[in-house]
């Protein structure tokens, strides 16, 4: 199987002095400079090939034909997630997620446009709502063609616990709106997240049309694998590839 390699791990030592910390009021945005390798989007991604200081923490087999590879780096500020999401086809997306699960960036691909997190709007407190408190938030996501992605909505803890490959994950129920860079406003969405508190990264699972009950996106996971383990180092995924 040909490895999954993140494109432009090169480049690495010419970005490192790009760092930008955002402040407003309390809140403190770190954009580390590692934001910079988004443009440089992953054709292949393989566990060998993560740049220095960047380990592997878990691949994951998901529902609806994806596998996410995620990666933690020790330039980041805070505990940072690096989610790369691959289907039958190759990249899909590769997302910063910060603690929160909030999109610190984000790219579609190779040559496409990259966008970072901007300081304004109002971030998710996933610890108030893993508390049992309900939390609205509103984000934009700037990109470098000079579009925007807005995102609003809430998020809350729905009180089951999901059992998945052995873990125990926190359940929490998502509704949110996205206007996309063209103008777009999509439809609300109810979306079901699974939190995982010892890796500490929430995963999107099912997406819903909020007023119709359709379906729209499967990514449920189905089984997680450790370095070391079978099937870690796979970007090819497996299941509800059919049809």
């Amino acid at each position: 199987m040909p490895s999954l390699r993140l494109y432009g791990w090169k480049a690495m030592g010419k970005l490192h002095g790009r760092v930008s910390d955002l402040t407003q009021g309390e809140t403190v945005m770190r954009i580390s400079w590692v934001f910079c390798l988004l443009p440089m989007m992953a054709t292949q991604l393989a566990a060998q090939d993560a740049p220095p200081g960047c380990t592997p923490l878990v691949t994951i087999q998901s529902q609806g034909c994806f596998v996410r590879q995620v990666f933690t780096c020790e330039s980041d500020a805070g505990r940072m997630r690096w989610v790369a999401t691959h289907g039958q086809n190759g990249p899909i997306t590769l997302a910063v997620l910060d603690e929160n699960g909030m999109p610190q960036a984000l790219t579609t691909g190779a040559g496409k446009p990259w966008g970072t997190l901007s300081i304004e709007g109002d971030a998710v407190d996933l610890k108030k709502v893993l508390s049992g408190i309900s939390d609205d938030f509103n984000y934009q996501l700037d990109f470098d063609d000079g579009t925007t992605l807005f995102t609003s909505g809430s998020l809350r803890l729905t009180g089951n616990v999901t059992e998945i490959d052995g873990r125990s994950l926190q359940d929490l129920q998502r509704f949110e709106t996205v206007i996309y860079p063209n103008g777009v406003i999509g439809v609300e969405t109810d979306n079901r997240v699974l939190y995982d508190a010892d890796l500490g990264l929430t995963l999107n699972t099912t997406t819903t049309e909020r007023a119709t009950g359709k379906s729209v996106l499967d990514r449920t996971p189905v089984d997680f694998a450790f370095p070391g383990e079978e099937g870690a180092n796979s970007f090819a995924p497996l299941y509800g590839c059919e049809g």
